[in-house]
């Protein structure tokens, strides 16, 4: 390090510096001087610094002050992605450059994703943002966002982020709990929203015990919504709650299904135990049923009894 402190009749040399200091990182040079009335001292320090920035103090018994300054070399920059946002089958991200070196920085900069690439030529004085905007591609995967600032061919900085493309389905409505009486048929309308980035299918499917089990496959734009139905015929014979189940993709949702079928009771009775030979018989049947419904009654008579039978049918409807 020299150090030289001119004036208009005074050369003094570095060794004749006083006091040097090196405290945390800091260098201080102490030195008295005579000044003449209206006169003045100019001097100067000469060392070598790296890169990076510094500040200059000064004081004496009227005050003090300090100069920042920066050392740098020539035609330095680097780069970071700013921002990255995924609109309806777009990408739209933000690249700062900011200029590290002494000159106006003139270079490159690439952006290449694998499904977009571009090189913008650029000049950057400080900090500057550039803003790109791609169409997303129409096929699922993971893609690289790769930034790069280059000079003359040389990369001199880059930045990767890594982009997971994919549909995202989810169900908008359905009714978690149904019931049906015999007979009755119920259609199930569900609603499927992509809320993903991309464009996709997704398989929607309805299974309740061996009555129904059906799939079907729906091509839904992003932010857009699909429909698919399913019919259920509830069975005659069947009363309780039982469990079906909706499989959007890999989800699955439960759906309590109520079924209200018949429920039939048969009883018959002969109007005395014991018969002469030739003798009329008189045997009632009774079937009871716990809802509306039409029910066939068929009676069977072994070979040995005359054919002579007369049918009466008494119907009885409950209030």
């Amino acid at each position: 390090m020299k150090i030289e402190v001119e004036s208009q009749k005074l050369k003094v040399k570095s060794q004749d510096i006083e006091t040097i200091n090196y405290t945390q990182g800091s260098i201080v040079m102490s030195k008295g001087f005579y000044i003449p009335a209206k006169g003045s001292i100019t001097g100067s320090l000469v060392y070598e610094l790296g890169t990076g920035s510094y500040g200059l103090s000064h004081s004496y018994f009227r005050g003090s002050g300090t100069k920042g300054f920066r050392v740098a070399e020539y035609d330095i920059a680097r780069i970071r992605i700013q921002n990255t946002e995924y609109r309806i089958q777009k990408l739209e991200m933000e690249v700062v450059v900011e200029n590290l070196g002494m000159n106006t920085f003139t270079g490159t900069l690439k952006i290449e994703t694998g499904f977009f690439g571009t090189e913008t030529q650029i000049e950057v004085i400080g900090t500057k943002s550039f803003t790109f905007s791609a169409s997303l591609p129409s096929s699922a995967g993971t893609y690289t966002i790769k930034s790069s600032i280059l000079r003359l061919g040389e990369v001199l900085d880059e930045k990767k982020e890594t982009l997971s493309l994919s549909p995202k389905f989810r169900l908008l409505n359905y009714e978690e709990e149904i019931t049906l009486s015999a007979g009755q048929t119920k259609t199930l309308t569900l609603n499927i929203e992509n809320y993903g980035q991309i464009e996709g299918d997704v398989d929607i499917g309805f299974r309740f015990l061996d009555i129904l089990d059906k799939t079907d496959s729906l091509w839904i734009k992003p932010n857009k919504v699909g429909s698919v139905s399913f019919i259920l015929i509830a069975p005659d014979d069947l009363c309780g709650t039982y469990n079906g189940y909706l499989k959007i993709g890999e989800e699955q949702k439960k759906v309590r299904v109520g079924l209200r079928g018949m429920e039939v009771l048969v009883s018959a009775l002969l109007d005395k135990p014991f018969y002469l030979k030739d003798e009329i018989a008189t045997i009632t049947i009774s079937v009871v049923g716990s809802n509306q419904a039409t029910l066939t009654a068929k009676v069977k008579l072994g070979e040995n009894v005359r054919r002579r039978v007369t049918i009466h049918r008494r119907e009885h409807r409950e209030r």
